[in-house]
């Protein structure tokens, strides 16, 4: 989501050497992101001062939306935007889970989603800072059966990861001494780059922010970075 269109087209297309397609007229200007031909992102022009912020949202797959939509009721979600059907695309919605922290949900029908994940210039990892830890995870098990694991180690921040069988595909973290002061619970996307240091040249360039400056860790090379309109990501060189 997006208050600038034109500049989010260049800084994106410039950082990960993604296309951006054309925008269309009966979905409200909304536009893909592709890598070498393949849908990897998508991006949405929202109203300056509006209630909804510049932010990349996370979507989950879902193979019924109405029924995933009750069964998050059901744990404590609020729901945000209710079911729509996107032509012969898929159908979505949003949600507010119990911890505050918008999640957005999928029902594939032609369009499947991004194609490429885990790779430089690609999704990476998908990560909830949560305000409640124990809530999220318990959340997100009784609404989406996900399989959580608590991470074990030497940081102070407790980690579970969701995973299926021995792939984990997203991050609950407890964010409860990390998030200021009324910034809500939320989902914090990670892209994939071939060099940390590289990219953060081109996002400072390009009128980004550096958030985080680039530090070591045992899953790669990471820093925290938002776009020229404030939407916040995180690149990690593996």
């Amino acid at each position: 989501m997006t208050t600038d269109v034109d500049t989010a087209r260049t800084f994106y297309s410039e950082l990960f050497s993604w296309e951006a397609g054309e925008a269309s007229s009966e979905f409200g200007g909304y536009f893909m992101f592709t890598r070498d031909g393949a849908p990897i992102a998508g991006a949405m022009p929202i109203e300056p001062g509006g209630p909804i912020p510049n932010v990349w949202s996370t979507y989950l797959a879902v193979t019924d939306v109405a029924e995933a939509v009750a069964r998050a009721e059901a744990a404590g979600a609020t729901v945000a935007a209710p079911v729509v059907q996107i032509a012969d695309l898929g159908a979505m919605a949003v949600l507010i889970d119990p911890v505050g922290a918008a999640i957005g949900l999928w029902q594939p029908i032609q369009f499947q989603g991004f194609s490429v994940i885990d790779e430089p210039r690609a999704p990476r990892w998908f990560e909830l800072h949560a305000r409640d830890h124990d809530r999220a995870v318990t959340f997100y098990r009784e609404a989406f059966s996900w399989d959580t694991r608590e991470m074990s180690g030497e940081t102070h921040l407790r980690y579970t990861t969701a995973n299926n069988g021995d792939e984990g595909f997203a991050g609950l973290m407890d964010a409860v001494g990390e998030l200021p002061e009324g910034v809500p619970s939320y989902w914090l996307v990670y892209f994939g780059v071939e060099n940390v240091d590289a990219s953060l040249e081109i996002v400072r360039a390009r009128g980004g922010a550096v958030l985080s400056p680039a530090v070591d860790t045992p899953f790669g090379r990471m820093a925290g970075v938002a776009d020229p309109s404030g939407a916040i990501f995180t690149i990690l060189q593996s």
